[in-house]
């Protein structure tokens, strides 16, 4: 066997493997969006008492209502959605014995319920993450790299999900970049509408402290912020 053949052999193993066991987990994780997330995160906000899980739910639930009107606005603009033949692991929701599809509340099919999810998620965390940069810079050189590292593989993970469902033939290109830019813009809007209402400590996932800058002798300085004592 000739040098050539063995490599493209060694190709086709890599693509055979993630087309039978990656992509299927992929898909998976995507369409039990965001029921999964929601319930995950409600579980470790009564299990931790940790308030940026509480507010992540809310966030997840304020996304859902949110896709709700809008797929109610564009149905009333261009009617209903016809139905067409699709995957059926494309479908999001859960599969119950009968082999029918449910979820916390049937969406319409545009804008896309997925790619509107991965890119409204990814944005809310990704800010909440950068918006520590300070703090885990402050903790020592291990700590500061922990941001860029965190923000790569989000922004990863994201075009892979997203990649995925075109490949699989879910939705068209046009579809999946219009439904992650409003999810975008979802991301932001309640990223900083939770900030602004509820602090800093709303999106605070990893139990960070949180500091302050102090320039009273004109020399600024970081210290741990006040906490309320209940």
């Amino acid at each position: 066997m000739s040098q050539e053949q063995q490599v493209q052999t060694f190709v086709d193993i890599i693509r055979s493997y993630c087309i039978e066991n990656i992509v299927p987990i992929l898909l998976e994780l995507q369409r039990l969006l965001p029921d999964s997330l929601l319930f995950g995160s409600f579980v470790l906000y009564i299990l931790t008492h940790l308030s940026s899980y509480g507010f992540f739910s809310l966030f997840l639930i304020e996304s859902k209502i949110l896709h709700s009107l809008l797929a109610y606005v564009f149905q009333m603009i261009y009617g209903p959605s016809t139905p067409s033949s699709i995957d059926i692991s494309c479908v999001a929701g859960l599969l119950t014995p009968r082999l029918e599809w449910t979820a916390m509340k049937p969406s319409s099919s545009y804008p896309s319920s997925s790619p509107y999810y991965i890119s409204a998620v990814a944005t809310y965390i990704g800010m909440s993450m950068r918006s520590f940069q300070t703090v885990l810079q402050t903790m020592g050189s291990e700590w500061e790299s922990r941001t860029i590292v965190s923000l790569f593989f989000i922004i990863a993970m994201t075009i892979v999900l997203l990649t995925t469902r075109y490949l699989q033939g879910c939705e068209s290109i046009s579809s999946i970049l219009f439904a992650s830019s409003i999810g975008i813009v979802v991301g932001l809007l309640f990223y900083a509408l939770h900030t602004r209402l509820f602090g800093q400590e709303s999106v605070n996932f990893l139990g960070l402290p949180l500091i302050v800058s102090s320039t009273n002798d004109g020399n600024p300085i970081y210290i741990c912020a006040e906490t309320k004592v209940r």
